[in-house]
């Protein structure tokens, strides 16, 4: 079993490599080996990568192979972004063509949020692949949509950046790189509507960044008022077809800070491309909404098909946005905290929406929705720690996983993890005191294949920090990998041996009948280098005529004393 881990993210001014289980702007890491290959042959103009779509259960079962739905996009890829929405799933498999031939074996991809209808992980494909396979098992009657988005390129050590968001304190600027470009391949970005700039010009919600990125400060998933106006736009916009994105990493704009993605108050949309592109008919209507009503719910911030659109702005409020994702299929909406306490009035009935209801939490163990302070038991490696652990609904909305003993509500315990009688254990003695834990993070090496602890810094021999090749450097902050120089590097360094410098060669003397190491000195006793009993040094495999063998090894010919 693979597990997922927590992932690192960064800004990155390429395409991102990753698969997100559930959620598009994900969490968690899951290797699959071999040695990373940066690009593929010829994609070198990909802003993005090929998205591919199941748009429902019947399309599913339509596709289904041996048990498996296959993709085969149309250019190699190194990573993928994969959404799945689901009722009921808590794993699935995956494998991939390699482009030079064979399938991989299945590997199995089991989810680390306990209970939500959505789970979260992350899949780096570390050689190129030409297709991909994915089987649900038993749960496949319960997958509702998958989104699948096939990308050339990885990043540095886990490969999982994406550029989403805005940092009030550095403008517009970084977000419009690359506009025209991509405007070539696809023409007409997003344009509010009439009453979308005149409510943009008349209403005005502050913008909220996220505290400093520390992986402490993230709240642990969506919470409560982010949910409901996801379940509210998929519930009454034909165009949302699923959304996520909770996600604990740095802010893509200034990696100083968290990520809003982090605090629980930013959420992804997805509506689906037509024939290639943003479908305006189905995106615009919902972006056009949560403009005309950004005061009653809280809306402080949108990305929708090329353009990005601030509540805090002067204005109608609107810009290019030239990010490395187009954001032609999705929506990223982010709301203040208020709306994410659902304080804001559309919460209550203010705005055209339904007033607020009773706080809960879908279980999928259970296949229902239950009450803030009830608990869950799962039968699934979930909270960590193996199997039968439980979790509880927040008054927020959310999971958290707790001990049972903490749970003041209902207890729903699962029949797969009935009690069974054991003998009461052997006193144990004390433990012994433990020196504190420093409270950073450690960080996934795929290059190592192993974790290694905050200040580490792991040499590379794939180019990943761009600018110099091969064999730099990145040093773990806190979870996330930077690109450092060696001399920035405080605490253990793994070198590749790829990188490291090749011994000099040595050179064979027939005057001795043997070879002579590097930088030793021979005297011949024939005409040579302009005369006899003249000098030639080894110069890394090579002899050079010399006048000066103050340095290495003197070796003297005996006719020549």
């Amino acid at each position: 079993m693979i597990q997922a881990k927590q992932a690192t993210w960064k800004r990155w001014l390429g395409v991102v490599a990753m698969a997100t289980m559930a959620v598009g702007c994900g969490s968690g890491e899951i290797e699959l080996g071999g040695d990373a290959v940066l690009l593929a042959e010829g994609s070198a103009d990909v802003h993005h990568g090929d998205l591919m779509y199941v748009m429902n259960q019947e399309e599913l079962a339509s596709r289904l192979v041996d048990g498996y739905v296959e993709f085969r996009p149309e250019h190699a890829f190194a990573g993928v972004l994969l959404h799945i929405a689901a009722s009921s799933i808590d794993r699935f498999e995956v494998s991939y063509e390699k482009v030079t031939g064979g399938w991989s074996e299945w590997s199995p991809v089991e989810g680390q949020t306990p209970e939500s209808e959505t789970i979260e992980g992350t899949l780096s494909i570390q050689e190129m692949a030409s297709g991909l396979r994915v089987r649900f098992g038993d749960a496949t009657g319960a997958v509702d949509f998958v989104r699948a988005e096939f990308l050339p390129e990885i990043g540095p050590e886990n490969g999982a950046e994406f550029d989403d968001e805005w940092d009030e304190s550095l403008g517009d600027a970084d977000l419009d790189e690359g506009v025209a470009e991509m405007a070539l391949r696809r023409g007409g970005r997003y344009v509010p509507s009439g009453a979308a700039n005149s409510a943009s010009r008349s209403q005005y919600v502050a913008y909220e960044g996220a505290p400093a990125w520390r992986r402490s400060n993230c709240g642990g998933s969506l919470l409560s008022g982010t949910r409901r106006l996801g379940d509210y736009l998929k519930a009454n916009f034909p165009g949302a077809r699923s959304y996520g994105g909770y996600s604990c990493r740095p802010n893509t704009a200034n990696t100083s800070k968290m990520s809003v993605h982090g605090t629980g108050r930013a959420i992804d949309v997805f509506v689906p491309l037509d024939r290639g592109q943003a479908d305006n008919d189905l995106g615009d209507p919902i972006a056009n909404w949560l403009i005309e009503n950004q005061e009653a719910i809280g809306v402080t911030f949108i990305v929708w098909d090329r353009s990005s659109w601030g509540a805090s702005r002067s204005g109608d409020g609107h810009r290019s946005y030239g990010g490395p994702h187009p954001h032609h299929d999705h929506l990223h909406i982010e709301i203040s905290a208020a709306a994410a306490r659902q304080q804001t009035p559309w919460y209550s009935g203010g705005g055209s929406s339904p007033p607020d209801t009773a706080v809960s939490c879908y279980s999928r163990t259970l296949g229902k929705s239950v009450a803030a302070g009830e608990c869950v038991q799962m039968s699934y490696d979930s909270c960590g720690g193996g199997t039968c652990n439980w979790a509880q609904c927040s008054d927020q909305g959310s999971w958290t996983c707790t001990d049972v003993s903490a749970c003041t509500g209902t207890n729903h315990g699962h029949s797969a993890c009935a009690a069974t009688p054991t003998p009461d254990p052997e006193p144990q003695p004390e433990p012994e005191p433990q020196p504190p834990v420093a409270d950073k993070a450690s960080c996934t090496s795929r290059t190592l294949g192993r974790t290694v602890d905050h200040g580490a810094c792991v040499q590379m021999n794939y180019n990943s920090c761009g600018g110099a090749g091969t064999c730099q450097w990145a040093a773990c902050d806190d979870g996330a990998w930077m690109c450092v120089p060696k001399t920035s590097c405080g605490g253990d360094t793994f070198g590749h041996a790829d990188c490291a410098p090749r011994p000099k060669a040595s050179c064979y003397s027939r005057t001795l009948g043997r070879s002579v190491e590097d930088g030793g000195n021979v005297q011949m006793s024939y005409t040579s280098c302009g005369g006899t009993c003249r000098w030639a040094t080894c110069d890394d495999g090579d002899w050079d005529c010399t006048s000066d063998i103050s340095s290495g090894t003197n070796y003297n010919h005996r006719s020549c004393n």
